[in-house]
């Protein structure tokens, strides 16, 4: 049985799209007209001026953040049609330390969207360190690669294709299905 570990903020729920749809509706001015122009690994860099990059930072750390973000298109689809081919699924996200429920709130996330994933939620800072198959995650860190019994799969984003520190890595989205995920 394959085990991946799969990352939650942009393969399971749309964090980028989230901050996009916040700074929109209270006329922040970007360099970019929508998500998907992104560019740039925070999207929050794309927030032209810095007062405003500031007050969206905030809002980023405000209780109850991330459990309000939406699911990604597919993914709630995809983990079912994973779980149903006997993928051994293990959430693995990075916590926010800035953000006081961060961890209460991803839980919280996974108990309304994906119910039987909630109790193999980890929530860790350095995700080299977890054994599995597959690691899916939008931006991984160079060096977790490097000391990882894990294979990357870079969740394909905007940010994260050409020119970027990941550009060259197997990529995947949830259109590809599961044989192109564990090749």
């Amino acid at each position: 049985m394959p085990r991946l570990l799969l990352d939650m903020d942009g393969p399971l729920a749309q964090f980028d799209a989230r901050v996009f749809q916040v700074a929109e509706a209270n006329g922040i001015e970007m360099d970019i007209s929508s998500v998907v122009e992104q560019s740039k690994r925070y999207f929050t860099d794309h927030i032209v001026k810095p007062a405003d990059r500031k007050w969206m930072r905030g809002v980023i750390r405000e209780p109850g953040w991330f459990a309000s973000l939406p699911p990604t298109p597919g993914a709630i689809e995809g983990v079912h049609n994973l779980l149903e081919q006997g993928v051994d699924i293990w959430v693995a996200t990075k916590p926010m330390e800035e953000n006081p429920t961060c961890r209460d709130d991803k839980a919280r996330w996974l108990r309304e969207h994906l119910p039987m994933l909630e109790r193999k939620l980890i929530i860790i800072p350095d995700k080299s360190v977890l054994v599995g198959d597959v690691l899916l995650d939008d931006a991984p860190k160079p060096a977790w690669i490097m000391s990882a019994v894990w294979k990357p799969k870079i969740f394909a984003a905007p940010f994260n294709g050409e020119g970027s520190v990941w550009e060259g890595m197997p990529r995947w989205a949830w259109s590809d299905g599961y044989s192109k995920l564990f090749a």
